[in-house]
């Protein structure tokens, strides 16, 4: 295995990375570096938590021109707290006493990067690249603001990356990056993703040159030292059942994630009152009460970080040992960028899913596609128990009987809806003994709901009696005639028919 020093690495670089404890080339660096070295496009899919941003970061600051005082480098991200990491990640190599150059007059020239994103004041950031820094990270919303403003020129970069082109897709942003990649023919191109969407190779890849392919991890696979455990909850007994299992992982630090940001509101909320020392990370929260939020949580002057998805991209925490699927989200993709924030580094972790009875096929589709094993779990006199699930057919045969339809579902949730609304105990009684024996009869029991109209039977022949039918609630446009209702069609095209 190749080792950081066999790259020959510029000296700030080594002193850097010394700084950041890295000296071994992860899978996706080692095929990476060397084809970015070369020139070459590369376009890399590799799952999160593998060490991408080094992948492109190192080739630039290997080959930038530190004696120019020209911006060469343009690194896109679709979040804040991503273009905050990968700056950050920068500043420690920029720190080094040899990033300099020297231009031609010999004053000396330090590597110098900026941050365009928000939670900073936009006039502030857009002075600072007058002094046209090496390398510039910024977001897209900011980026289109300073192209706009004609303060980066496209056509001067050398390079341009996509980081999280995935996310991208999602916010609608692909389509105007792909513009920007054409605006940019000399640069050199990379596009960096944990998954990719066919809608990213259909609008970026026209305007790559011959593009080098790399794939780390075709299929997502956690870690070794990731351990997934579920448990069945009701919605009901949900917050209950968390705050238990809270309690007994206590974790060093732990995120818990929702789907919904009133659903974090409310979690945050109920914790708090537990005792628990959490904080919220939503995307109402104002861009500099984010940062104050993630720098808190990292440092790890707060325990439990409540967080919708935003967090679960570009938030790179040292210590996370467990995360809680509080809700499961919708799709793979995110379920894998949630565990990914735990078991990094060779570190071990823990993610926690509480799953509903109807969520568990959802979640075996997850365990299908990402060849990960589930431990199912329960709680067992105060403690955690392996859980045994029974295949759907096994647990057929020891009930011995089929699953219920949906129509029966529905008729007996409409049975004991109309218990439930019956006024009286004699009469809400005597409806409860009216279901029991349509049960024993095995007819399920006729139910009207409200404005509907229920026919008298007549006794002797147990037969409808003759009635008037379809009893209109409106009854204009309509005459009475023989005890019956004669209904006054609108001729077609035309209006309201007169009444005489």
């Amino acid at each position: 295995m190749e080792t950081m020093q066999s790259y020959g690495f510029r000296l700030f670089i080594e002193q850097g990375l010394r700084e950041l404890a890295i000296d071994t080339p992860t899978p996706v660096q080692e095929k990476t570096i060397p084809a970015f070295l070369e020139g070459n496009d590369v376009i890399v899919q590799s799952k999160t938590g593998t060490g991408k941003t080094l992948a492109f970061l190192l080739p630039i600051l290997q080959k930038v021109k530190l004696n120019s005082d020209a911006s060469q480098a343009l690194i896109l991200t679709p979040s804040r707290e991503l273009a905050q990491q990968i700056h950050q990640t920068i500043q420690v190599f920029a720190s080094q006493d040899d990033a300099v150059g020297r231009d031609a007059e010999g004053n000396e020239i330090r590597l110098r990067s900026i941050l365009l994103s928000g939670g900073v004041d936009t006039e502030r950031q857009f002075d600072k690249l007058k002094n046209a820094p090496h390398i510039i990270v910024a977001t897209v919303g900011r980026c289109e603001e300073a192209l706009k403003r004609k303060l980066i020129s496209l056509d001067s970069m050398r390079w341009v990356i996509v980081d999280e082109a995935d996310t991208m897709v999602k916010m609608g942003f692909v389509e105007q990056v792909g513009e920007w990649l054409r605006k940019s023919p000399r640069a050199q191109k990379g596009m960096f993703s944990a998954t990719m969407p066919e809608k990213i190779k259909r609008i970026v890849l026209p305007f790559m040159k011959e593009p080098l392919y790399v794939q780390v991890d075709d299929r997502w696979t956690p870690v070794s030292t990731l351990e997934l455990h579920a448990f069945e909850v009701t919605d009901p007994e949900r917050e209950a059942n968390f705050f238990e299992l809270a309690r007994m992982y206590n974790p060093y630090l732990g995120i818990v994630f929702t789907n919904t940001r009133v659903r974090a509101e409310a979690l945050g909320s109920a914790m708090a009152g537990a005792g628990f020392d959490c904080i919220l990370l939503h995307g109402d929260l104002h861009p500099r009460q984010r940062k104050q939020v993630v720098q808190r949580f990292r440092t790890g002057k707060i325990q439990w970080l409540v967080a919708t998805d935003l967090a679960a991209r570009g938030i790179d925490v040292e210590g996370i040992s467990h995360i809680f699927h509080y809700d499961l989200p919708q799709n793979m993709e995110w379920f894998t960028h949630r565990n990914g924030r735990t078991a990094r580094a060779g570190m071990d972790g823990i993610a926690v899913a509480l799953v509903a009875a109807h969520e568990w096929e959802k979640l075996r589709e997850f365990e299908k596609q990402g060849s990960m094993k589930m431990n199912p779990k329960k709680l067992h006199a105060g403690e955690i128990a392996d859980r045994i699930v029974q295949p759907k057919k096994t647990r057929e045969l020891i009930e011995g009987r089929t699953r219920p339809s949906a129509e029966e579902i529905k008729a007996k949730r409409s049975a004991a809806n109309i218990v439930k609304g019956t006024k009286g105990t004699k009469a809400r009684a005597a409806a409860q003994k009216a279901i029991v024996a349509a049960k024993k009869a095995n007819n399920s029991p006729r139910i009207y709901r409200a404005g509907q109209y229920k026919p008298p039977v007549d006794k002797e022949t147990k037969e409808n009696k003759p009635t008037i039918q379809n009893k209109p609630t409106n009854r204009r446009g309509a005459d009475r005639h023989n005890g019956k209702v004669q209904t006054v069609r609108r001729p077609e095209g035309k209006g309201r028919p007169s009444q005489k």
